[in-house]
């Protein structure tokens, strides 16, 4: 309630294009993604940044929907105050106005608790944080480190955490928990070193306590060919912040790093994510570098 009154809402509308013109222009692929918030496939990373770019302009636009949305209510209402205070001084005098004036107020609580409920729907359908503070930087990440026509396989889940039965894992009404792999990403980086990182969420909501625990566990594996890497370098690894483990095989080093990740807090936005820090996932892959050095 508070967010339809707040001083972003009484600014004037923001022009943009329409999200239905954008959302014509997307293929079929895109389209999939858009409406499941679930992915699963492989390209380049140049083609990967140009699907995103064009989803990720659509997810922007919707935003900027909402945003006309709730400062158009927010205007209307302030008109409406101004009218029912008129009304209402001059309701002594002016029985009808009077009357305007009280049907006004009560017709304002459930107008209000409606544009709420429905700011909150259109929230929903656009992709959690995830999308640009992670996957997109990733990409832009290992456009720079893979070859030009090194596939990337990426498997992601961003539909939003704690909506509806949504990856839960229990039924129980004022207790719930929440576990699935919101990222997996694998490919072949210019060293000939294979990759597949994985990012997985265990989330526990106390509805009566308004508490929320998160961990997030981070997982990759790191494959060297023998014929690029002859030696790789354990004591050179983060042991103190990483899980590490190293297997020799006949053809290939194999390195795995772990790491998890705990947030104990106030009840969790379920909008706005932070729980995966990219500056993370990147030093994680750092240490894997640094494990050939």
């Amino acid at each position: 309630m508070r967010e339809i009154f707040s001083a972003n809402n009484l600014k004037p509308l923001i022009k943009s294009p329409g999200s239905k013109k954008v959302l014509g222009q997307l293929n079929t692929e895109q389209l999939n993604f858009v409406k499941t918030a679930q992915l699963d496939a492989q390209h380049t990373t140049t083609e990967w940044l140009d699907f995103f770019d064009e989803v990720r302009m659509y997810d922007e636009l919707k935003a900027i929907k909402r945003t006309n949305f709730m400062r158009l209510f927010g205007w209307i209402t302030i008109l409406m105050a101004c009218f029912m205070a008129a009304s209402l001084m001059m309701g002594t005098k002016n029985v009808v106005l009077f009357i305007i004036s009280q049907l006004g107020f009560i017709l304002l609580i459930p107008t209000l608790l409606i544009t709420s409920r429905m700011a909150k729907r259109m929230r929903r359908k656009y992709f959690p944080d995830y999308f640009h503070t992670v996957i997109i930087p990733m990409l832009t990440a290992l456009h720079e480190e893979t070859a030009q026509n090194a596939l990337i396989h990426l498997k992601t889940d961003l539909r939003h955490q704690a909506n509806g039965s949504v990856n839960l894992e229990t039924k129980n009404k004022y207790y719930r928990v929440f576990d699935w792999t919101v990222l997996q990403i694998s490919g072949e980086l210019l060293n000939a070193t294979r990759f597949n990182l994985s990012v997985r969420i265990h989330h526990q909501l106390w509805y009566r306590k308004r508490k929320s625990k998160r961990r997030v566990f981070m997982n990759l594996r790191l494959e060297y060919p023998k014929k690029a890497h002859q030696y790789i370098y354990a004591d050179l690894l983060d042991q103190a912040s990483y899980k590490t483990k190293v297997k020799d095989k006949p053809k290939k080093h194999v390195l795995t790093l772990r790491r998890q990740l705990k947030f104990k807090d106030k009840f969790l936005d379920t909008y706005q994510y932070t729980d995966i820090p990219f500056s993370e996932l990147v030093q994680m892959i750092l240490n894997g570098y640094q494990a050939t050095s």
